[in-house]
């Protein structure tokens, strides 16, 4: 096992205390919840340690009602990372309906631009996805027996969030 340690700051470079989960990259899968190897908490100097990490890649995240956090993606397969920073900025409530209604046991499925996992849950009836994330690009879907339904990307910046479904044109 090795340490994977950090810290994290806000947009002032001052520690924030919250909640990290790191999950190893090739466990995760589409529609399936994200199994967590490890999970952590900032001290009051933004410090964290994950004692137990195997030479793999994971992703780093961060939770909480209040705070947020680019997915960082963590490459220990040669040995020991350098230090992290998790530049953690106050989250935004990402609230979205589609415009079909989830078959049962469908899920919503929130992916990073670059196709990374950062969310998954289950998706009940007309029930709206409610996730907190940060600034960033998003694709939002609808995932039911390994096939993606419906997709809408989310831009998310300072104080506006944008939607647009997949096949719709930008204004």
């Amino acid at each position: 096992a090795m340490k994977i340690t950090g810290r994290v700051v806000d947009e002032n470079g001052a520690p924030v205390q919250l909640s990290l989960q790191l999950r190893p990259l090739d466990a995760t899968a589409a529609g399936h919840p994200l199994p967590s190897t490890d999970e952590a908490a900032s001290d009051g100097e933004g410090r964290f340690v994950f004692e137990h990490a195997g030479r793999r890649k994971y992703l780093l995240s961060v939770e909480g009602e209040d705070w947020a956090a680019p997915v960082q993606t963590i490459d220990v397969r040669e040995g020991n990372v350098p230090e992290i920073v998790v530049h953690a900025t106050h989250s935004s409530e990402l609230k979205l309906t589609f415009p079909i209604e989830p078959p049962p046991g469908s899920n919503y499925v929130v992916d990073t631009a670059d196709g990374i996992p950062v969310c998954v849950q289950p998706a009940d009836g007309w029930q709206p996805l409610s996730v907190r994330l940060g600034n960033g690009e998003y694709r939002a879907r609808i995932v039911a027996n390994g096939r993606t339904l419906w997709t809408r990307h989310v831009i998310i910046q300072p104080g506006q969030m944008i939607a647009f479904d997949e096949n719709a044109q930008r204004k």
